[in-house]
């Protein structure tokens, strides 16, 4: 699963409880070792994104994040900045894939979830035209005997 930390963010919102900010408190990240890595991760966190904005009522944009979040998520992968124009183009490059990433993240949730709302529509209906098929042969049957 993806998105825990923010499903659980709001839920405390939710459920009116505090929870405040701690300088001292540490947390352990394990940066992607590859581009592609990071490319799998941000596609992960834009389809839990995606499902969160639709659990919670947010905004349609939720899903890809702010600009700040693509741009820690870059540089988290890439370590201190380079030097000139050829290291800020790949930076760049870089925010743009993982904006691609969460974006397609996003959509795979909503692909997944149309499909699903019309699996459902589809056995309604698949029920109903059966109760109609039903309700079709007694009525033959009563037909039949009456005859």
């Amino acid at each position: 699963t993806t998105a825990e930390d923010v499903d659980l963010g709001w839920r405390f919102h939710r459920a009116g409880l505090r929870y405040s900010y701690r300088p001292g408190a540490i947390v352990r990240h394990r940066p992607r070792a590859t581009v592609g890595a990071l490319l799998r991760q941000q596609e992960a966190f834009g389809f839990g994104r995606a499902m969160l904005r639709d659990r919670y009522g947010l905004k349609r944009g939720f899903a890809l994040g702010t600009v700040e979040l693509r741009v820690a998520a870059t540089r988290l992968f890439r370590g201190p900045a380079g030097q000139g124009q050829a290291a800020e183009a790949d930076t760049l490059a870089l925010e743009a894939a993982v904006w691609l990433a969460l974006r397609a993240g996003a959509a795979r949730y909503d692909l997944v979830s149309a499909t699903r709302v019309a699996e459902r529509r589809l056995a309604v209906a698949g029920d109903a035209i059966d109760e109609g098929a039903r309700a079709l042969r007694r009525i033959a049957l009563r037909i039949l005997r009456s005859l």
